[in-house]
Order: C-alpha cells, then structure tokens, then sequence
C-alpha cells in the first residue's frame, strides 16, 4: 500500500490557549494563568489537550480532504504556547493514517490514528 508522508509545522498561541479555555469552561489557572502555571511547576501556561486534538483534527481533514470518520489521540506531553510543533502524517490510500505531534526537542506530545471509515482504531 502506498503511504502519503505529510510534515505540517502547528504552533498554538497564548491567545488560542486562553480562547479556548474560555470557549470550553475550562479555565483551570494552569491554562489561563502563567504565573499559576509556574507555581505548579511548569515554565509557562500549557494547552488544553482537547485544544491539541482539536488542531491536530483540522490538519488532518484538509490532509484528507475530508473530516476523518474517527480519530483517536494519545497525549503524551505537555505543550506550551508559541512551541514550533511538527505534526508527522503517514496516510494510506484508502484514508487509514497515524501520525505525531512532535515537539522542539523531538518528544511525541500527541499520538494519533485516523481514518476516514468510523469505527475503532
């Protein structure tokens, strides 16, 4: 089977982080508050997981021209604002896929399989 390989450089900012905790109601201090953030132990506010998957998922609808018909993700790390991210794609021809949201330092941040069919992963 042929496997299309797709790099997709994402960066989130401050302002989406704090948008999308807002949006959500999830407002906890260590996505809203840099200094709370830090008193938890973190160098900076971090972003919401579901705000990664979101992202992620939009990459891969316009990868696949379509909206995946499901999409699993495995959070692996943290990410923090203005981060330079890779998004790594591998998709087959009939839509199957995986890929990783790697961050600056090579660490897997968010681990996802799609697919354009419904259904388990």
């Amino acid at each position: 089977m042929t496997m299309q390989q797709l790099m997709i450089p994402v960066t989130v900012t401050a302002e989406q982080v704090v948008d999308y905790g807002h949006a959500s109601g999830d407002l906890n201090p260590i996505h809203m508050d840099p200094e709370a953030a830090r008193a938890h132990g973190y160098r900076d506010r971090i972003a919401h997981g579901l705000l990664m998957m979101g992202i992620c998922s939009s990459r891969i609808t316009e990868a696949l021209g379509e909206k995946p018909g499901r999409l699993s993700a495995k959070f692996k790390d943290i990410v923090y604002p203005d981060e330079p991210l890779q998004l790594e794609l591998e998709i087959g021809a009939d839509g199957e896929g995986a890929g990783s949201l790697i961050g600056p330092d090579g660490k897997v941040k968010v681990a996802l399989e799609f697919g354009l069919k419904g259904g388990n992963p």
